[in-house]
């Protein structure tokens, strides 16, 4: 896959922008619900991304404590955004934010996704035609880097040519010293895995407000964002997946 990157803080790097099609996601300046705000999310994504930018949409909240909505829903919200945004942006990357199979099966085939972002680490066997996302729910970086080896034999047994984008999961099953610990250790996973793209997303997460004691909202939250940004493309990160393209 043919993954453009831009210029961003320290270095190079791939922005995907957070689209989420959706009334409770964690971040409230991420909802967008209405077609004029799906459309101006996903331009100000382009316009501050530059020609290689990631539209990854979600119809599902992940967020700790949530309860996720039906199939039907999720499929719902996120073939109405992908029919409303391939009609204006019609060249645009899209990735679809999904751990469930069929939504993922018909995003690739039916939308041309070229890129399924998964948090259950199952669903690779819908998409063989497709970009993966495949996330571990470790808790540390030498049971992430098994996890991920494991994974990848079992995926590419069975789809040998597709392409697998690894995330170590911040803010899955993990202890906020687990994170910082992870972070801090990025580039084993890089060291372990050269031929595959390492993407971290961990936008105004948890794991940030909470040490600063402040908000997803708060400029605070974003200035340890973009910290946190900044260390994992010294270890050579190449996707960062973020609310805040500049």
């Amino acid at each position: 896959m043919n993954i453009k990157k831009k210029h961003y803080l320290c270095g190079e790097v791939t922005l995907m922008g957070i689209l989420n099609v959706t009334p409770d996601s964690f971040y409230a300046a991420s909802r967008k619900q209405s077609d004029e705000e799906i459309l101006s999310r996903a331009k100000e994504i382009l316009a501050l991304g530059g020609d290689g930018a990631i539209i990854d949409i979600g119809g599902c909240s992940t967020r700790p404590g949530s309860t996720p909505v039906s199939e039907e829903e999720e499929m719902r919200r996120v073939s109405h955004a992908l029919e409303l945004l391939q009609k204006e942006f019609p060249d645009a990357m899209y990735s679809v934010d999904t751990f469930r199979p069929e939504i993922a099966r018909k995003m690739v085939e039916d939308y041309g996704v070229c890129i399924i972002n998964d948090i259950s680490g199952n669903v690779a066997c819908a998409i063989p035609n497709s970009c993966y996302v495949l996330t571990s729910s470790e808790a540390d970086i030498e049971a992430i880097i098994r996890d991920f080896k494991r994974k990848i034999e079992e995926i590419h047994s069975l789809h040998p040519s597709i392409d697998i984008i690894l995330d170590p999961g911040f803010g899955f099953g993990k202890t906020r010293k687990q994170e910082y610990d992870i972070l801090l250790n990025l580039y084993k996973i890089k060291q372990a895995f050269p031929n595959n793209m390492l993407l971290v997303g961990v936008s105004r997460k948890r794991m940030i407000y909470e040490i600063l004691g402040t908000t997803p909202e708060s400029d605070a939250t974003l200035a340890g964002t973009r910290l946190i940004h900044h260390i994992a493309m010294l270890q050579g990160t190449d996707i960062i997946r973020t609310h805040d393209l500049q």
